[in-house]
């Protein structure tokens, strides 16, 4: 399923198909929004038609599911708690469930809750042809993910535009410092973009990322940590800064680095401070980003703040998240 942008619900919910479609082992995904008084869900997938999307008059294949089915999607809907496992563990509670999905190859699920504001306003589901381990940082990227997808959706039903996230400047070689009091980065492939006080930027950013990693051939694992610690650095930049702030994406021999710099009041390299606020996923944005690049660091200047993290590329180590 592809979308074009634009800033209706059927296209967000479109990219936020796409996007955890790209997930590693994902072959289908699925999401839900009740609807009226919640007995009954609006359901679309990424197998399903795109009939037509676009600002204004975007229409995805939706059809209505009773929300008291006994599967997974509705399962987290009604309880707000992910449901993440084998189909061997999920056998016993959703019987006809899994023999379906075990008919059409699926080895593994992920369901899990889409929460704004301490409200559940729908779910996602991830199909898995493959057994999952299901490690602590495969889960970190899956509830990210979803959170990031439910601040698209409920940035979409407030219908603020998607084009007014994204300014993209693509250069072809590195001939200059990036301005942060760190050396500029020593490869000949660089992507530059600047992303607006939106939180539908991190979406964007996300999506931009992905298709310079896949062009550079990155690992799946190591594309995948990337752009995790790119949603959480992206993420405080949204919170905090009050101007536009600018991302690079750099290719060395055996390494990425990333670099978030804000132009405002710092909100890349600020850790969040505890909130019950969606956006900073529970304050652990910059923790992940330490445990998970390989280096990381900030730079204060009179302008702002950059954060910056390497991750090596080598397959014999490096980030992952095995």
């Amino acid at each position: 399923m592809r979308a074009g942008p634009g800033g209706d619900l059927d296209a967000a919910v479109a990219q936020v198909l796409d996007l955890l479609g790209e997930t590693s082992g994902v072959t289908r995904v699925g999401l839900a929004l009740p609807e009226g008084a919640g007995r009954r869900l609006r359901f679309t997938s990424s197998d399903r038609d795109v009939v037509s999307v676009g600002p204004g008059d975007g229409s995805l294949d939706w059809c209505h599911i009773d929300a008291y089915d006994d599967v997974p999607l509705t399962t987290v809907v009604r309880t707000g708690e992910p449901m993440i496992g084998g189909l061997e563990a999920l056998d016993a509670r959703f019987a006809e469930f899994v023999t379906q999905q075990r008919r059409l190859g699926v080895r593994a699920v992920a369901a899990l809750p889409l929460v704004v504001e301490q409200t559940v306003i729908g779910g996602v589901v991830l199909f898995y042809e493959e057994r999952q381990r299901f490690g602590p940082h495969q889960v970190a990227l899956l509830e990210v993910s979803a959170v990031r997808a439910a601040v698209q959706v409920g940035q979409a039903t407030r219908q603020v535009s998607l084009d007014r996230g994204l300014r993209v400047e693509e250069v072809e070689e590195v001939g200059e410092d990036t301005g942060a009091g760190h050396a500029g980065v020593a490869s000949d492939d660089l992507a530059r973009f600047e992303v607006e006080p939106l939180p539908v930027s991190v979406a964007l950013s996300r999506r931009f990322a992905r298709r310079h990693l896949t062009d550079w051939k990155i690992d799946e694992d190591v594309a995948d940590t990337i752009i995790l610690c790119l949603s959480e650095l992206v993420t405080n930049v949204v919170m905090h800064a009050v101007s536009t702030s600018r991302i690079e994406l750099g290719r060395r021999p055996e390494s990425v680095r990333l670099s978030v710099r804000d132009r405002g009041v710092g909100g890349a390299g600020r850790a969040p401070e505890p909130q019950d606020d969606p956006l900073s996923v529970h304050g652990r944005g910059l923790q992940l980003v330490a445990a998970l690049a390989d280096e990381w660091g900030s730079d204060t200047d009179a302008a702002g703040t950059t954060v910056w993290c390497t991750f090596s590329t080598r397959r014999t180590g490096g980030a992952g998240l095995g």
